[in-house]
């Protein structure tokens, strides 16, 4: 029996996973991939797969920190992506087969594996400084106002402009009127009437020009969220109906330079000046001159749930995501690297080139506190505009981050991993490297005859998995995965923004990049923009699980990550395993559930979920036995009382997310014992209607829970707002509904406070700062405030700048605190915190506790 069926080493593992998910390794670093799995996380499975149970935890890990070959074993991915399986895999001397039905996905993790000679990498990027670099830099100069001489830019400030849809004048739509903090309360601010750049102590407070004397507020600004103040006439608007009124994609202005002066040998800011606009206009003359001899993409943003953000905003093609000098640049950049002979040689440039895309768009914007470029939404989670994008230097200077010189650096440093690959171990609380003493490298095939006789021990396929014909029945020692998660991360339509790109460079050699976009209509989601609903869900994921069964080894394990906070993913994806077989096959059931670490701070899986769960499958020929619902749910509810209490006297700092994911996974592996033979009344009860009332069980033990913690005195509705509404913005009406009505309310009540309000289906959550007049209103009037009236008030006070340890005397209390920390346990922002009184600045707990002993139960 393989040693996951009895235990995982969870607790240290997961100490070792908290450190890599915020600096993963080079090799998955290579190029942006959404929601990577972790390398740490992989690699154990893979041995906790192979390995016996009698193995002790000691010689587990010492073959986890040494050269370990597992002779061979064949493993399939059916959902690649960026190709985590597949590495760790190959370094545990295994042989793979990793399919995808994303060409991006394909591309990269080919390029993970295939060796590359630096030497020859290193000669081409030469070759190209020496034929491009010149060409691209002379657009990114300004001049130092230090010393008057040639300086390079590092990053160009754009803001765009709408018009107030009161009084038509124009709004520049800044966040703030800060450029950067340099530390020690010291900060590069801008006026906003004439784009002076001014260096001061004062954030918060305010600041008068020394040019043009106007008096500002540089934490102030003229767009927050979703809504706009007009400079001119005071008015307060919604950014997206100004831009529809307008119907055109609002223009970008620059306004201001960062740039490095070889002369000066600093970094500093500059206003936007005469020599850096008309710089900009001859790239734009020279874009326009050769447009239609360049090599950019010429296909329109397709219909879809993320790009809808920015054809809301006009954009109607990829290239409009870049202004011209990028457009000019990029090409001339991408023309040369298509002249590279070596074709080994040439796809790791453009691999590159495509992920150098992501930093040198007009949807990146700029850190402040850490001074550089980022991509928009943390990790280009979204088509998402900002209103004020950064402009980055595509070949690159002295300092910055993403640029050409940067982005070949970290491809180099990835093939390097390939060639020492190393472990994360840590000792006395620090991590260290602990190299392995082999190179990775893969040797690709196309059929599985090559993987089982000859040398090739990887095979890659872009296509869909629900059709493994190539592969023989009962030929692979174990599929280990990480499948999709339902409707979280829609593939296609963001590695759109890369396959663009890559299709002017690899459509005459590689078949997959043939179509105009990445594959759709077999991509494995929810998706209502695709039509894609439960249903195609459901039976794609049992279909791909089907032929796993088809291809797994009667002895194999199927193993697989997953998260998710709605119960219709749990649902779905159980479905699936339980079904994955034809009449008189052996049938999967989960046997074993651990949770593990998820991705770093920016991941995507399920909002602020923090944890994965390995489900481990094995195939039996057993009947289930029969069990009434009503059983099942005290076996289940007892289950899961068990694990929650496991989970709270850990002492972790754990959201209830992460308490929930933990607990669903759990008692999902008890009721997949008894499929299908659960009935209730004579009937069976499907999938679907368990998974709800497991959901319903493990809810109302948080809820309880939470309550708990709460001083009696606080009302009803803040109880029931924290705990059904905080830390959402939007919740469907008929689940709040059922939510609420178990404590005894209905959603007008809530409405009534003007906490939430009903748009159509969907119920929005109002913002604190939304809710500040109506509370003073109350106050006015002498009403009885609630306590979440006080804590937004508070809010709303802090938010605007002020002190609030005055408003504490009159709107405090131990009623304010308990749920102020409650709201920042749910929601981690840190204006609950400040209102509570409790630190923020203590790292995240990684201690010895129950979460792994939890297991066995």
């Amino acid at each position: 029996m393989s040693y996951i069926l009895k235990d995982f080493p969870i607790e240290r593992l997961n100490e070792i996973a908290l450190k890599e998910a915020n600096a993963k390794k080079p090799i998955y670093q290579i190029h942006k991939w959404w929601a990577r799995r972790l390398g740490s996380i992989f690699r154990m499975i893979i041995l906790a797969t192979f390995l016996p149970q009698d193995i002790s935890e000691t010689e587990l890990w010492r073959k986890f920190y040494q050269k370990t070959d597992l002779g061979g074993k064949i493993i399939l991915d059916p959902f690649m992506g960026g190709g985590t399986t597949v590495v760790e895999a190959l370094k545990l001397g295994c042989k793979v087969i990793g399919i995808d039905i994303h060409p991006v996905a394909w591309f990269i993790t080919k390029k993970e594996v295939e060796p590359l000679d630096i030497d020859k990498f290193k000669a081409e990027f030469r070759r190209l400084k020496k034929k491009v670099a010149d060409k691209i830099k002379q657009y990114y100069k300004t001049v130092c106002p230090k010393c008057g001489e040639e300086a390079d830019v590092m990053y160009v400030f754009w803001v765009k402009k709408i018009r107030c849809l009161k009084c038509g004048n124009e709004v520049p739509l800044y966040s703030s009127f800060r450029l950067a903090s340099l530390g020690n309360n010291y900060h590069i601010v801008f006026c906003p009437s004439c784009n002076e750049i001014i260096e001061t102590d004062k954030l918060r407070g305010e600041v008068v020009c020394p040019k043009c004397e106007k008096r500002f507020t540089p934490s102030d600004g003229y767009a927050k969220g979703k809504y706009y103040l007009c400079p001119s006439c005071g008015g307060k608007g919604e950014v997206l109906k100004a831009v529809k009124r307008e119907g055109k994609t609002p223009e970008a202005v620059m306004y201001a330079i960062e740039y490095y002066c070889p002369h000066c040998s600093e970094r500093g800011y500059k206003k936007a000046d005469k020599y850096d606009q008309e710089l900009f206009l001859r790239a734009k003359e020279e874009f326009n001159n050769r447009k239609n001899e360049l090599l950019i993409p010429k296909q329109k943003l397709p219909n879809g749930y993320n790009t809808r953000q920015a054809k809301n905003f006009h954009y109607e093609y990829f290239y409009q995501m870049f202004n011209e000098r990028q457009l000019l640049c990029l090409s001339m950049l991408l023309e040369e690297i298509l002249k590279i002979e070596d074709e080994n040689v040439k796809e790791f440039m453009i691999l590159t080139f495509s992920d150098l895309l992501q930093t040198n768009n007009m949807f990146c914007r700029y850190e402040p506190d850490k001074k550089h470029i980022t991509v928009t939404g943390g990790g280009f989670h979204a088509y998402w505009p900002p209103p004020a994008p950064v402009e980055n230097n595509v070949w690159g200077t002295k300092f910055g981050r993403g640029t050409f010189k940067r982005v070949f650096r970290k491809t180099i440093k990835a093939k390097q991993y390939c060639e020492a690959p190393y472990e994360t171990i840590l000792k006395n609380g620090k991590s260290q490297k602990n190299v392995l003493r082999y190179s990775l490298k893969g040797h690709l095939g196309n059929n599985f005859d090559e993987i089982l006789n000859s040398k090739v021990n990887v095979i890659l396929k872009a296509q869909t998995s629900e059709d493994l014909s190539f592969i023989p029945e009962k030929s692979v020692d174990a599929i280990i995965t990480d499948p999709p998660y339902y409707d979280n991360v829609m593939y296609s339509e963001l590695s759109d923004f890369f396959y663009v790109w890559q299709k002017l460079a690899l459509e005459n050699k590689h078949e997959c990049y043939q179509g105009e976009y990445s594959p759709r209509s077999r991509e494995i989601i929810k998706n209502p923009a695709q039509n894609k609903d439960d249903e195609f869900f459901v039976k794609g994921l049992t279909n791909v699980f089907k032929e796993c069964n088809r291809v797994l080894k009667e002895d194999g394990l199927m193993v697989f990550t997953f998260h998710h906070e709605r119960t219709k993913a749990w649902a779905s994806t159980l479905r699936a395993i339980l079904e994955a077989h034809g009449e008189g096959q052996p049938r999967f059931i989960i046997s074993a559930i651990y949770p593990v670490r998820s991705e770093g701070r920016s991941g995507v899986h399920g909002g602020g979920i923090r944890y994965d769960i390995i489900i481990v499958c094995k195939k039996t020929l057993e009947e289930p036995g029969r069990i009434s619902w009503e059983k099942l749910k005290d076996k289940i509810h007892e289950r899961a009382r068990e694990v929650l209490e496991r989970l709270w006297l850990s002492d972790r700092d754990l959201r209830d997310e992460d308490m929930f994911v933990v607990a669903m996974g759990k008692c999902l592996e008890v009721y997949s014992w008894y499929y299908p033979n659960i009935f209730e009344n004579g009937r069976k009860v499907e999938v679907e209607e368990a998974v709800d009332g497991i959901s319903d069980i493990i809810d109302s033990l948080l809820k309880i829970k939470e309550i708990e913690a709460l001083p009696e005195k606080i009302d009803e509705i803040t109880k029931l707002y924290c705990s059904y509404i905080a830390g959402s913005n939007e919740i469907g009406y008929d689940a709040l509904h059922k939510r609420l009505s178990k404590g005894g309310l209905e959603v007008d009540s809530l409405a009534k406070e003007q906490l939430i309000r009903k748009e159509g289906n969907i119920v929005k959550v109002i913002e604190p700062s939304e809710r500040r007049q109506f509370v003073e209103e109350k106050i006015r009037r002498g009403a009885n405030l609630l306590t979440i009236d006080k804590v937004h008030l508070l809010y709303s006070v802090y938010l605007e700048g002020k002190p609030i340890v005055k408003y504490l005397s009159d709107y405090g209390g131990e009623d304010v605190r308990k749920v102020s920390e409650l709201l920042y346990r749910k929601t981690r922002d840190e204006i609950y915190a400040k209102i509570a009184g409790i630190s923020i600045s203590t790292p995240e707990k990684v201690r010895v506790s129950t979460l792994d002993k939890y297991i066995g139960g």
